[in-house]
């Protein structure tokens, strides 16, 4: 049985850095997200409607008003004794933007490998992600919009790519060196879905436009992190990360790799 899990209405609050916050009424973000948990004989399952009510929004040459409704799951599980697990999730999203009609879709996934029994534990794992693209511009809207991401979590740490008009195919090791320390080295390679539709990055705002490059490949980026539990209270987490530009940048403006160091303390109270 899916258990509902949270059912929310929520409102788009943007940062002003000299007055108070306001709630925009005009961007309303609202739906049910149920989950089975996994118990050892069953994969958990994550069922969701997410709708999105935006006054204006605009993809590959299609504006005005947003309303999108994404229809998702999500199966994650254990086999082969708990060594190999799995995380699929897929998710389908109609509506309207300004006069064209939406029809857009994603899907993640990832395969790991834990070596419990070895030196370190390491883990290994191997993963997909995809966001549609837009064939045409103008018209109909075939780009998937990611909503609200969260940062650094699924395409790399810099944040350069996001989850819409794009294929990442990842992979990547984890180990434990020492008690309380993780050590990870991941790396992505990205192609552009489709090179008429634009490259967005993980907040949804384009970083080359649709048109403007023959070829879809991307780049890659790897990503080196350090994780260290000093106490149940402060974690720190220091970080390398390079991204390598590929033809698509490169014919389409400036494309400089990119080098990202970054150091961060959390106290959980």
């Amino acid at each position: 049985q899916v258990v509902p899990h949270r059912v929310q209405l929520l409102h788009f609050v943007e940062v002003d850095a000299r007055d108070f916050n306001e709630a925009d009424d005009d961007n309303q973000f609202y739906g049910v997200y149920g989950e089975r948990a996994a118990d050892g004989t069953r994969p958990g399952l994550d069922l969701y409607w997410l709708a999105l009510q935006n006054e204006f929004a605009a993809f590959n040459g299609t504006a005005g008003g947003e309303e999108r409704h994404t229809f998702g799951a999500r199966l994650a599980g254990d086999v082969g004794g708990g060594s190999w697990d799995y995380d699929v999730e897929a998710a389908y999203q109609l509506g309207r933007v300004g006069s064209g009609d939406v029809s857009a879709w994603m899907l993640g996934a990832e395969l790991g490998h834990d070596f419990a029994d070895a030196t370190g534990k390491p883990r290994f794992w191997l993963g997909l992600d995809h966001g549609s693209g837009d064939g045409s511009s103008g018209g109909d809207v075939e780009t998937f919009n990611q909503l609200y991401p969260l940062g650094h979590a699924y395409l790399g740490f810099i944040d350069t790519i996001g989850r819409q008009n794009i294929w990442d195919a990842s992979t990547g090791i984890a180990f434990t060196p020492a008690a309380r320390t993780r050590v990870a080295l991941a790396h992505h390679a990205f192609w552009l879905a489709d090179t008429s539709d634009a490259l967005y990055n993980a907040g949804g705002g384009v970083v080359r436009a649709g048109g403007t490059a023959d070829s879809s490949w991307v780049g890659n980026e790897i990503d080196l992190t350090v994780t260290r539990a000093f106490d149940r209270h402060l974690t720190g987490l220091l970080g390398y990360s390079h991204f390598f530009a590929g033809d698509a940048l490169r014919e389409s403006g400036s494309s400089e790799d990119i080098d990202f160091v970054y150091l961060s303390l959390q106290y959980t109270f």
